[in-house]
């Protein structure tokens, strides 16, 4: 969750593609100033979520429409939602490829 309580950030797939970008070029695109290299993201759908949970459009501060927060999630559960996903489920952004994720992208 983030520090003022406005809930974990996430951005919308379906939103995205119907602005003709792929989820690298849209990252890239808005949120340049805070990302690391390789860009690593998760494609999940909304039911892993508990059913109190919404999502909220909020615009970010660099101007993504597409981009939400999920409301009624603790850290605890989002954690643990994480936590069972297996690094398969992560993918990778590669120039403006995405490619299965590898840990050979996270090594030093």
């Amino acid at each position: 969750n983030s520090s003022d309580s406005s809930g974990i950030s996430v951005i919308s797939l379906s939103c995205i593609t119907s602005k003709n970008r792929n989820i690298c070029e849209h990252i890239r695109l808005f949120y340049k100033t805070i990302i690391g290299t390789p860009i690593i993201f998760w494609e999940f759908e909304d039911n892993i979520l508990p059913q109190n949970s919404t999502f909220q459009q909020s615009p970010s501060a660099t101007g993504d429409d597409c981009h939400y927060n999920i409301k009624n999630l603790t850290n605890r559960e989002a954690r643990k939602i994480v936590i069972k996903q297996s690094p398969s489920a992560f993918q990778v952004c590669i120039d403006k490829k995405i490619v299965p994720f590898s840990e050979k992208y996270i090594s030093s």
